[in-house]
């Protein structure tokens, strides 16, 4: 298994790549990248991952990884009033209601 972060991250995003999975990176990887050296060694990688992906997307990072085979979610637990209460503060109500809407919420 590997631990260094970057090749964490390398081998994830190789997987979206031929996937063809839109994502995106954050975190101290970005920042450090991007703008202000952060100390901390984590990249946040947000992924457009569709229910078609997942079993591809675990069998290709299985044997470098524990996948859970379940592969839960959480979405039965969002505290929706936090959420909506938090949008119309931020202005993107729209952009909240489209996302549950998408997401069957």
């Amino acid at each position: 298994m590997v631990n260094e972060p970057t090749e964490v991250k390398l081998k994830v995003t190789d997987v979206f790549e031929k996937l063809a999975v839109p994502y995106l990176i954050g975190g101290s990887l970005a920042s450090t990248l991007y703008g202000m050296v952060r100390t901390t060694q984590d990249s946040d990688i947000i992924a457009e991952m569709r229910p078609k992906h997942i079993q591809r997307f675990a069998a290709s990072l299985q044997n470098e990884f524990y996948i859970d085979e379940e592969l839960k979610t959480r979405s039965g637990e969002l505290d929706l009033d936090y959420l909506h209460k938090w949008a119309n503060e931020l202005r993107v109500s729209d952009l909240l209601e489209r996302a549950l809407k998408q997401g069957g919420t």
